[in-house]
């Protein structure tokens, strides 16, 4: 994550996340949801995944540029959606996926 390490509450500041992660199977429509306010998953009863809570970020033709036979528009429609998909055989790392650039954070606690 790139950002600043502290921030004044009632603010918000803004960072950027990237991940590794491993697939040891082919996966449809991957998508990446990050919290961004106090919610916890233990509370998600009372708020839910709201546009205003949580932020999300698909794969898409950018991803695929490195991984182009895995990371790819495999559906069964092949495009009828904008979501790329893993395929990763016997497994295959996704190396420093590059999600939720600028996401805006407050500073509530």
């Amino acid at each position: 994550m790139q950002g600043p390490t502290s921030c004044e509450r009632g603010g918000y500041i803004y960072v950027n996340i990237s991940a590794s992660i491993h697939f040891n199977t082919d996966r449809y429509d991957v998508g990446m949801y990050t919290a961004t306010s106090a919610c916890t998953p233990s509370a998600s009863a009372s708020c839910g995944l709201e546009a205003a809570t949580c932020a999300v970020d698909v794969l898409g033709p950018d991803d695929s540029v490195n991984a182009p036979n895995n990371v790819l528009q495999n559906d069964a429609k092949q495009g009828d959606d904008i979501c790329y998909d893993v395929v990763a055989g016997s497994g295959y790392d996704l190396e420093l996926f590059e999600f939720q650039k600028n996401l805006k954070i407050p500073c509530d606690e």
